[in-house]
């Protein structure tokens, strides 16, 4: 074999590695760069998964917000209701001391006041104009005072003698015990 055949050879040869090495160059190339636009590829989804879930916690929050502003506001709706519906009560209240209907009322009232008190010695007081109503119920029986009382409120106020229980059963009173189970009822009709 001669010299330039050596030569034309070796140059084959290194040709060929060069070839073989551009090859696994390249191919090497491709492959991280595969890898690279996988990761890059991953990253990204994990940003937008990561900005997906921080965008619905504020969705989330400002949902929560909005509930509550809105609960907020049909409680004070309630409340102006309510105050409202207590305002006219006692104003009825207050020019309910003639009216027969709550002279009939009294003596059911009386009996309701006094069933907490378990005959235990008392002191029933009433406005000096629903005195008569009560009188007859009351005389005659034992441990049971009737107090005319100009202060008391139209209705019933009954008081064990000895201060540990004090009944109070007048118009006013009653209204505060509806209109706070009213609050309630409406109260539970309000969503969460």
């Amino acid at each position: 074999m001669g010299h330039h055949a050596l030569l034309a050879r070796l140059e084959r040869d290194a040709a060929a590695r060069e070839a073989a090495a551009l090859a696994r160059a390249d191919a090497e190339v491709a492959a991280l760069r595969g890898q690279t636009e996988a990761d890059a590829s991953l990253e990204l989804e994990q940003v937008l998964g990561e900005q997906r879930r921080a965008r619905a916690a504020l969705q989330q929050r400002e949902l929560a917000a909005a509930r509550a502003s809105a609960r907020a506001q049909v409680l004070r709706a309630q409340r102006a209701f309510l105050d409202r519906v207590r305002a006219r009560s006692l104003e009825l209240a207050r020019a309910a001391e003639g009216d027969p209907a709550l002279t009939a009322a009294l003596p059911r009232w009386l009996t309701e006041a006094l069933q907490y008190l378990e005959g235990v010695p008392a002191t029933v007081r009433v406005r000096p104009s629903l005195g008569p109503a009560l009188q007859p119920l009351v005389h005659g029986r034992v441990g049971l005072t009737l107090v005319l009382d100009a202060a008391v409120a139209p209705g019933v106020v009954a008081a064990a003698d000895d201060g540990s229980l004090r009944v109070d059963n007048t118009l006013p009173e009653r209204v505060e015990r509806r209109l706070a189970a009213l609050g309630a009822r409406q109260l539970a009709q309000v969503p969460p």
